[in-house]
């Protein structure tokens, strides 16, 4: 009786797993990166939240943009050479090398920014949530957040 009781837990405990992810859902990597795909100057994701939303923005490095979100349909546009120019700039700055990729997420419901980015230097992943944004924001990732804003605001 306890074997097949033992038996019985067992199986309810392996059915309870999560279902294994398809590529879909495994875009984009919140981990850091070596590599992007070719032509791709950066991959942006913010995700999180009560209601967990994620919405991500790619840029190509002809300028063409993808903004994918969680709760709208896909939108296609090409940035500006102003948009793209400011982006590279602040890409290529010495200081936005030193940005942390932080693992440990420090908030509840938080929102979690990642920046996988082509610069000057090769990929460039940055990771950060809500909690590192208020106490001590990295001032080249605030700066890229505002461009990034301003880049998805202009889009049809």
């Amino acid at each position: 009786m306890q074997r097949r009781a033992l038996a019985l837990i067992a199986v309810f405990l392996a059915a309870c797993g999560l279902p294994t992810p398809t590529p879909a859902e495994t875009q984009p990597s919140t981990s850091a990166v070596k590599e992007l795909p070719e032509g791709t100057l950066l991959i942006y994701s913010r995700e999180g939240g009560i209601a967990f939303t994620q919405t991500t923005l790619t840029l190509e490095t002809d300028g063409a943009v993808l903004l994918e979100s969680s709760r709208e349909s896909p939108k296609e546009w090409q940035a500006s050479a102003d948009q793209l120019a400011s982006i590279t700039a602040l890409l290529n700055d010495p200081g936005f090398a030193d940005l942390p990729f932080d693992d440990v997420v420090a908030c509840a419901d938080c929102y979690v920014y990642t920046l996988h980015a082509l610069t000057s230097q090769g990929v460039k992943s940055v990771k950060l949530d809500d909690a590192d944004l208020t106490h001590n924001p990295p001032i080249p990732f605030v700066r890229m957040l505002d461009l990034l804003a301003g880049l998805a605001a202009s889009a049809p």
